[in-house]
């Protein structure tokens, strides 16, 4: 599934959605009209806790239930923004994917040792002091956009300095180690279809699943209806559809880098 597509969607989910669309913009509606009384209010001023509530609510999340089960043995096809090595890139080839823990990034520095793209004094710092075994970070992150709606401070640092933040955050004060992390690898894109049943179970992804379904109709659900993820579980090497690097045509269309202050460059 290509979230902004609905093409790519389950027919039976589209069918369902097609259904329920009277319930979903009824709901939608009433909120947008309660929204622009609150905020452009004639006569007094009414808080929002004591707006009439939407008669429409339990219609409309009954839907955004009942389209789970449409679509959750499906696959959604995600960006994930990181650096990587040649190395590491055929590594994720072979292998696929794997969330952080505090053995990755030990194996991802072994690596850079034997292939002497690091010394020892950097490599030291690094595993000496990771956000690997913090239990919150073991996952891989994944926009499920265009990166470029991101924005420049949403998605560069994942570009700029190798290893992720659980390798960079830490060595924020150490301008000869981020150095060295700059140094390492090139800016790339992973195309990955990633197994819904694979994302955070709490999300909100079945109602950004209605908010797309209500643009692809020509309906404005005054929403946000981007989404970004993330598994804990490995991902297969037939999940990794493609690379996207630095300096091919297309990294700069789905980042926006070119227009960056200061430029994403390759640090020699």
């Amino acid at each position: 599934m290509i979230l902004t597509d609905t093409t790519t969607w389950p027919t039976d989910l589209v069918t369902f959605l097609d259904s329920r669309l009277g319930k979903i913009c009824d709901y939608l509606g009433h909120r947008a009209e309660t929204m622009d009384r609150y905020l452009n209010p004639i006569g007094e001023h009414i808080p929002m806790a004591m707006m009439p509530a939407n008669p429409h609510y339990d219609d409309y999340h009954h839907v955004v239930r009942r389209c789970r089960p449409f679509f959750h043995s499906e696959t959604l096809e995600g960006w994930h923004c990181t650096r990587l090595t040649d190395e590491e890139v055929e590594g994720i080839k072979t292998t696929g994917m794997n969330p952080l823990s505090s053995s990755l990034v030990q194996n991802k520095v072994n690596l850079l040792l034997k292939h002497e793209l690091i010394d020892r004094e950097t490599a030291d710092s690094v595993l000496m002091d990771n956000l690997g075994e913090e239990e919150f970070r073991q996952m891989t992150w994944f926009c499920f956009f265009e990166p470029r709606h991101a924005g420049q401070s949403g998605i560069e640092r994942f570009f700029r300095y190798w290893g992720g933040e659980a390798v960079y955050v830490p060595q924020h004060s150490c301008d000869r180690v981020l150095e060295m992390l700059q140094r390492i690898g090139r800016p790339c894109l992973i195309k990955v279809d990633v197994p819904i049943a694979s994302l955070s179970p709490h999300s909100n992804l079945a109602e950004k699943i209605v908010w797309n379904y209500l643009e692809s109709r020509n309906f404005d659900p005054r929403e946000d209806a981007r989404h970004e993820d993330y598994s804990r579980l490995a991902l297969a090497p037939e999940n990794v559809i493609r690379f996207v690097f630095h300096g091919e045509h297309e990294f700069s269309e789905l980042t926006g880098c070119d227009s960056w202050q200061p430029p994403l460059g390759i640090v020699n």
